[in-house]
């Protein structure tokens, strides 16, 4: 760690320049009514000398006696150049900058101020960006802004995020693309949020209809810092945090684990379970979920070096992520290393080059997480026997427990001297968690460029051509160690010559090459904006496996693969590819272009196109066409509006229409069959024979996914923009939806099944958003609230009936469906109406068969205490299910239990600064969508559960008609996906609480330096709501698929973060 801090330090201070000869000057800045600005720069041009004005707009800077030129600024006024005379006091008069106060935004392939913007876009400053610590910037984008839902996949450190733009397009993945610095990108998790200068959201069809293929699900544009001629800054910045867990699921401690399985036993006459039981310890036990969490630090320093002249800029940055986890500490860190070059030049009049250039690496040790079946750390903890202590008392217990067996007891895990307890009673796909840790063995190292050179060339007033030749490479390779262990009798691995080591190498790169030419000029009132462009985008993944067991001596330090003994037989393995992740080759050639009109300001037209070819697709359907038109009508402009109403300076009402693409589910090669080459088939004499099998049917026929959307806006600032509003109505249909053929292929004889256009989808909602800002002189404050309302619905989903099942719960259920005229994959599941509380109501419980004429039970395995679940639809003589009960209780009775979407999402935030004090708070949610609780096992009855089910379970008539009886061979299906596993998931929570302060500039300008803050911020601070699992925050579980949104299987909960940070300026 010390050499990490030296090593910025020295970059840090290697930078500092001393003058040798100097002298100070003061003075005030002060606005057109002759108030003092405060926090104004106060910059010596070309060096990194400068000042920040105080409260009051006093400064005071060291200059050199020879003089130079001072350079002030101030958000919303004019900067100003003064030369240095022979007075050592020079006052300052900002004037407003009436155009810089219009917000520009980044829109594709250019820039549009924020009044003529006929889309709907949405921007989010660098300030908002690193008011929270975040190590994702997925993470200080959530509730900040409307129709953008942002939730967790795992709070593990570097854990993945789900983003949905204005809901979910269709049963695949539905991620918006990534613009950063102009680059296309995967992913952006190689960022580091203190890079980013600003984010723009574009959400409807009319600004992604320049992305076309790729627009679909919308498109999140990043500008990174880049470099100024007017001033030079060094920037330090470090924050440490102390991590912990804020809830966790409360399970049954030994004592109430002990009783309810002797009451299962006695129940169900199993004497063998009772006596098992029976021998247990239930006075003193272990809380395996107190066991597993920690606190855990966390760590983030930062440099970054900008300035720059009239004829070039640069800016470079580093930065060093240091995060254990709340599971595992050191076991499951993540470490990040950033570095970033950004420079431009004006090489003519007419010419101008840049370059950007990100690199970055990052290293994750993997826990298991978000897993209900073997490995899952937190999932064994909530399952793991609780009457066991976390050791054996000494080796002698081992010895006389294990008979000496000399296979078992080296096969034992254990921690220096102490070896981790096993259970008899919970065997099979869990473990002691702490075992579990201390023998995982998982490293995943990243390496990420995205690298770009770009060209201006400057033909005449108003015209430019632009060339930009990007490059997206990353290299990802997984390490996995796996030694000897035993568990229990169903979970070990004993064999030395079994020791295995894995290496898997990912790697992705794409080059793309775009030029456009755009024309911005104004002929008297009417203004024109046109740009049209080609590019070509050349993709390609390659995946490479190698693993070897009879590892030497079993130990870590000896796990390489040329270190493993191929003697007496072949213990190295490996390939290209499998046969769900193949090589395979992208290119796409695309033409696209701009017209945009305004007249005066007041009237806005624009027009989006483009046309996308893609190999992924047959050659009948190579390409595909996305246009899109948008309208803009600033009333507040008009001369009988603005002669009338004083208080309303901004009145725009906008609408759009547009088509994009989505083409994410596809691989290459899906429009024509495949086989995959077979290296081990065994043949009849002992040998092996190379050969081949089918793989994926082909289906040159499918085209390309499209999705249409209608967006009314209207825009509306008040009491000169210090209140500004944005409301949206939107509606957007997904039709030709890309997907895999419902027939059975396997039954064929191949792997996969091929795609095919299926299904349309429908998403419309409302969004929300205000800001009220206020600056009384020492006092500036803003409130920024968002709220969005969505509903999405399946329309059609291939030929009449069919369906898609999805995420399989443990009991064997499919707990997700996606359908026509349902939710994008809804809960589906039982309704339980009740406990049975006697005999009598089990055989009363029932229908009379219309076949045999006979009364005949719902539910003949039933108990006294099982639940009861309702028969609410059956089956008509096509096999087509109609909601009508029809006397029995089977899949037909599998409805809608509930939606994972959420109906509501919103965000509020608000900030203020006094005397250099500096106070935040940001809170968000969401509302009107359920969780699927999944955290316990129906088909392991030995295995621990919530403790509810003990304190509120049936014990005799009358005491509860929820949670059924004691159970341990569950023959009703008691835990079988119903109403009885879902919850609200709605929650309110405190996402950041900050506080910091600014030393005045007299005092940290006598040190060198022209700003100090040092700041406190606590996250995840309170959550309000009514779910009793470990975090309401559930995103989707699987990131290579859509159908596991909200169910929770013991959740990596987002910490509670409390961290204290510096930020110096020089």
């Amino acid at each position: 760690m010390m050499r990490k801090i030296a090593f910025l330090l020295v970059f840090l201070f290697s930078t500092v320049v001393a003058f040798s000869q100097t002298r100070t000057i003061k003075g005030k800045v002060i606005d057109e009514s002759g108030s003092g600005l405060p926090g104004a720069t106060v910059q010596l041009k070309g060096t990194q000398k400068g000042s920040v004005t105080d409260v009051d707009g006093n400064y005071s800077i060291v200059v050199p006696t020879e003089g130079g030129t001072l350079v002030i600024s101030y958000v919303g006024y004019s900067s100003q150049e003064v030369t240095i005379g022979q007075s050592d006091e020079i006052n300052v008069n900002l004037a407003l900058d009436v155009q810089n106060l219009e917000q520009v935004v980044v829109v594709g392939y250019g820039v549009q101020k924020k009044s003529l913007v006929t889309g709907s876009i949405s921007k989010i400053e660098s300030k908002d960006i690193t008011a929270m610590p975040a190590t994702r910037v997925e993470q200080a984008l959530q509730g900040k802004t409307s129709g953008v839902y942002i939730a967790q996949s795992s709070g593990t450190p570097g854990g993945a995020m789900s983003i949905k733009i204005r809901g979910n397009s269709s049963d695949g993945k539905n991620d918006p693309i990534y613009i950063v610095d102009g680059i296309k990108t995967g992913s952006i998790d190689f960022l580091a949020p203190n890079d980013i200068e600003s984010i723009e959201i574009l959400k409807d069809a009319a600004s992604c209809a320049i992305y076309g293929a790729e627009g679909g699900n919308g498109v999140v544009i990043i500008s990174t810092k880049k470099g100024s001629s007017s001033s030079s800054i060094i920037e330090y910045k470090y924050q440490h945090g102390w991590q912990n867990v804020a809830n966790t699921i409360k399970m049954m401690n030994a004592s109430q684990y002990v009783k309810y399985q002797k009451e299962a036993a006695l129940i169900e006459n199993n004497a063998r379970h009772y006596a098992k039981i029976n021998a247990l310890d239930s006075i003193n036990g272990t809380n395996w979920m107190d066991e597993i969490f920690n606190q855990a630090p966390s760590d983030e320093h930062s440099i970054l070096i900008s300035s720059g002249s009239e004829k070039a800029t640069y800016l470079l940055s580093a930065s060093y992520l240091d995060q254990d986890g709340i599971v595992g500490g050191s076991k499951n860190n993540y470490t990040r290393y950033t570095f970033r070059f950004s420079g431009d030049a004006k090489v003519k009049k007419w010419l101008s080059v840049g370059s950007n250039v990100a690199y970055t690496q990052s290293e994750k040790q993997n826990l298991t997480d978000n897993s209900d079946f073997y490995g899952g750390i937190i999932t064994s903890a909530l399952y793991f026997d609780p009457t066991v202590p976390v050791y054996y008392k000494d080796s002698a217990e081992v010895n006389k427990l294990y008979r000496y067996n000399d296979v078992i007891i080296n096969s034992l895990v254990k921690k220096g001297d102490q070896y981790f307890h096993n259970s008899t009673i919970t065997t099979g796909d869990v473990a002691n968690p702490l075992a579990m840790i201390e023998n995982t063995h998982n490293t995943t190292t990243t390496n990420k460029i995205l690298a770009d050179v770009h060209a201006s060339l400057f033909i005449m007033d108003g015209l430019k051509f632009t060339s930009n030749l990007g490059l997206d490479y990353a290299l990802r390779v997984d390490d996995v160690f796996s030694p000897k262990w035993y568990y229990d009798d169903t979970n070990l691995q004993t064999n030395d010559t079994l020791v295995t080591i894995q290496n898997t190498y990912t790697k992705y790169y794409k080059y793309s090459f775009e030029n456009y030419l755009s024309f911005d000029r104004s002929f008297g009132d009417h203004s024109f904006n046109i740009m049209a462009g080609i590019s070509y985008e050349n993709s390609k993944p390659t995946f490479l496996y190698v693993q070897g067991n009879r590892v030497p001596y079993g130990q870590q330090q000896f796990a390489y693969v040329h270190n493993v003994r191929n003697n007496p037989n072949p213990a190295i393995d490996g390939g290209i590819g499998t046969r769900d992740n193949y090589d395979g080759l992208e290119i796409q050639n695309s033409y696209f272009g701009r017209i945009g009109y305004n007249y005066k300001e007041r009237y806005m037209l624009q027009a989006n196109f483009r046309r996308d070819g893609s190999s992924l697709f047959g050659s009948d359907n190579v390409y595909g066409f996305f246009p899109s038109f948008s309208a803009g009508w600033n009333i507040a402009r008009e001369s009988f509006f603005a002669d009338n109403v004083s208080l309303i300076n901004t009145l725009k009402l906008r609408v759009s229409w547009g088509r994009n693409g989505n083409k994410q589910v596809l691989q290459p090669f899906g429009y024509t069959s495949i086989m995959n080459v077979e290296t081990s088939y065994a043949l009849t004499d002992g040998t092996f024979a190379q050969g081949a099998y089918p793989n994926r049917p082909g289906n040159p026929a499918y085209k390309w996914e499209t999705s249409q959307s209608f967006d009314i806006g209207l825009d509306l600032g008040i009491l000169k923009n210090r209140i500004t509003i944005g409301i949206d109505y939107f509606e957007k249909r997904t039709k030709d939806q890309l997907g895999e053929m419902a027939l059975v292929y396997d039954l064929l004889g191949y792997n996969a099944k091929p795609y095919e256009n299926r299904g349309e989808v429908k998403n419309n909602g409302v969004e929300f958003d205000i800001t009220y800002r206020e600056n009384e002189k020492e006092f500036k404050y803003s409130i920024t609230a968002n709220a969005s309302y969505l509903k999405n619905k399946v329309l059609s989903y291939g030929e009449d009936g069919t369906k898609k099942d999805g995420y399989k719960m443990n009991t064997g259920d499919f707990i997700t469906r996606y359908e026509a005229n349902q939710p994008v994959w809804y809960f589906r599941g039982y309704k339980a109406i009740g406990i049975f509380q006697d005999t009598a109501e089990i055989n009363h419980y029932g229908a009379v068969n219309p076949t045999t004429g006979n009364f005949q039970l719902y539910q003949k395995q039933a108990k006294p205490g099982d639940v009861k679940f309702a028969d609410v639809a059956g089956t008509d003589e096509n096999g087509k299910v109609v909601m009508k009960p029809d006397g029995k209780i089977d899949d037909a009775d599998k409805v809608n239990i509930g939606d994972p979407n959420p109906d509501f999402i919103f965000g509020l935030n608000f900030s203020c600064e006094f005397k250099g004090f500096d106070f935040g708070m940001f809170w968000n949610g969401v509302a009107g969508n359920q969780i699927f609780f999944a955290a316990f096992r129906g088909d392991r009855g030995a295995y621990n559960k919530p403790e509810i089910y003990f304190t509120e379970r049936w014990t005799g008539p009358g005491t509860s008609n929820k949670y059924p009886r004691a159970t341990y061979n569950d023959k009703n299906g008691n835990l079988a996906a119903s109403t009885l596993n879902i919850s609200d998931g709605d929650y309110i929570r405190l996402k950041s609480l900050s506080l910091g302060y600014t030393l005045p500039n007299n005092i940290t300008s006598k040190i060198g330096i022209s700003k100090l803050r040092i700041y406190g911020v606590a996250t995840n601070l309170l959550t309000f709501t009514s779910y009793k699992g470990t975090d309401p925050e559930i995103g989707q579980m699987d990131m290579t698929t859509n159908n596991s949104y909200g169910i929770d299987r013991g959740l990596y909960p987002s910490p509670q973060t409390f961290t204290v940070g510096v930020n110096v300026n020089f």
